[in-house]
């Protein structure tokens, strides 16, 4: 025989009524023992010129009963207020005063009052100088799993050898979790969390020792180099950024300046002589023994007498036309150009900067 939460009704005088109660009071009592109380729609106001406000219409399953409210709330000035509703909609409640004729309840107080029974949180409210100045959104907006258990979702891959994994919330974080025991007896690992308060990650492979990252807030963006901080890197270990300022948890090494990267196979050391600045040739007059091996052709028929100082230095010289040339001369030896920096020369390039982690 299928059991219920209530005593089922009996037959008698009052057994309508008496069912009446228990089909209320046995669906939500189920809804309660599954899920937690929430807010659908509802139930919060904004800023107000006033000491009165309206929140929007509220629908709501304070301890599973289905609820709604339209009505207003006054405020004391200069003052804290938390504000609840309860599915019913008399008397205070533990340490809330009854908004009459509502299911809203406020406190004033420095500090919350426990949640009791059957109830929702909905908003806090400041007010000074005779208005509502600030509300603070408390509302739970989904019913997920009692508010006592990790509310999680499985994910237990059928396929040899897969993962039994849980994808939960806990202590403020959303974690993904291993099971390491067995399917009916689970034992669950947080192999990956992450923080949103903080923007912090966790890694735990279960093997080596947890790694943890902190990244800035970016809006779209998982993470960049400039993110680059916590212990993803060794203290001292320097790198090229292509950045303006250093990445956070990184300081920018300005006296190296105007210079080259060379890759090399051994030990790393300084080297060269000039900076890469402005490059220029001078001009070079070539000597003699600097030119390539040439000659000089000279007019054929020429007549040149022996005593000429002039011939010895023409070979094939006479009468008849023949033709003439000077002797070889220029030995085609190697030359030199001297090259000056003058701030001017620029190759394509990119400009970076060299960062080490402190």
């Amino acid at each position: 025989m299928t059991e219920t939460i209530n005593t089922i009704p009996v037959a008698g005088s009052t057994f309508l009524e008496v069912l009446q109660a228990f089909l209320r009071r046995e669906d939500a009592q189920r809804f309660a023992a599954q899920f937690r109380s929430f807010v659908v729609e509802g139930g919060i106001h904004g800023l107000v010129a006033g000491l009165t406000a309206t929140p929007s219409a509220m629908t709501a399953f304070p301890g599973g009963y289905y609820t709604t409210e339209t009505g207003s709330i006054t405020y004391a000035d200069a003052s804290i207020t938390f504000v609840i509703a309860s599915a019913v909609d008399t008397g205070d409640l533990g340490g809330y005063t009854r908004v009459p004729g509502t299911h809203y309840l406020i406190s004033v107080a420095v500090s919350e009052p426990a949640t009791p029974n059957d109830c929702v949180r909905l908003m806090t409210v400041t007010t000074a100088g005779g208005s509502v100045t600030n509300v603070t959104d408390k509302r739970e907006l989904s019913p997920l799993y009692n508010r006592t258990l990790v509310p999680y979702v499985r994910l237990n891959g059928t396929e040899p050898g897969a993962s039994d994994l849980r994808v939960a919330e806990s202590t403020g974080r959303l974690v993904i979790e291993e099971n390491t025991g067995t399917e009916d007896s689970p034992s669950w690992a947080i192999r990956f969390a992450f923080t949103p308060s903080n923007f912090r990650l966790n890694l735990n492979s279960g093997v080596t020792a947890e790694r943890s990252q902190t990244f800035q807030d970016k809006d779209g963006i998982i993470a960049t180099l400039d993110d680059i901080s916590g212990s993803a890197f060794a203290a001292g270990t320097r790198m090229l950024f292509d950045n303006d300022v250093a990445p956070t948890g990184w300081v920018r090494d300005v006296g190296i300046n105007d210079v080259v990267v060379r890759i090399v196979s051994g030990a790393r050391a300084d080297g060269g002589s000039w900076t890469v600045s402005g490059l220029t040739a001078s001009g070079h007059a070539l000597t003699i023994a600097e030119m390539p091996a040439h000659t000089h052709p000279a007019p054929g028929g020429a007549a040149f007498s022996t005593t000429d100082p002039l011939a010895t230095q023409v070979s094939g010289a006479g009468p008849g036309g023949t033709a003439a040339a000077t002797d070889t001369t220029g030995g085609g030896a190697q030359h030199t150009h001297n090259v000056a920096s003058n701030a001017t020369w620029r190759p394509l390039h990119r400009d970076m900067i060299l960062c080490q982690k402190t």
